[in-house]
């Protein structure tokens, strides 16, 4: 079996794991795509299946996200737009998979460590390598 199509530009994605959660990354656009197995899989070994449940009722009382996204997990392409932050991303209405740009992970980043250490400490650089660490981090600030 093929790894999925980006969400957002349809090329072949690569297997990548983050932390404990595993997704694909975009070869060419640089986004990240989180199917919803994943991260329930994520959220039950935590024993956090509660959260997995939550995202998916705030995903679909979300608003239509702008973007022109496919979902690969589920095929729909209806997706909602998530706000964390300064971070805006895309999870799809049917399933709950996520879809982050490129940049949306190491804005995010950014944004936590501003909030950890003030201005300084966002003067150094940040490689979106580390952006993409944050990924889990988003998901649960998305989930209080």
């Amino acid at each position: 079996m093929s790894n999925p199509a980006c969400p957002a530009c349809g090329t072949e994605t690569t297997l990548a794991r983050w932390d404990d959660v595993s997704g694909f990354e975009c070869g060419s656009c640089q986004g990240h795509f989180l199917p919803a197995p994943a991260l329930a899989a994520f959220f039950e070994s935590h024993a956090l299946t509660h959260r997995f449940e939550r995202l998916v009722q705030n995903v679909r009382a979300a608003p239509e996200s702008p973007r022109n996204l496919s979902c690969t997990h589920c095929e729909a392409s209806s997706f909602r737009t998530l706000q964390a932050g300064v971070v805006e991303l895309d999870a799809c209405a049917g399933c709950a998979s996520v879809y982050f740009d490129a940049s949306e992970a190491t804005r995010y980043f950014r944004q936590a460590r501003f909030k950890a250490g003030g201005s300084n400490a966002v003067k150094t650089g940040v490689e979106t390598v580390e952006g993409v660490s944050a990924i889990v981090s988003i998901i649960y600030e998305l989930l209080p």
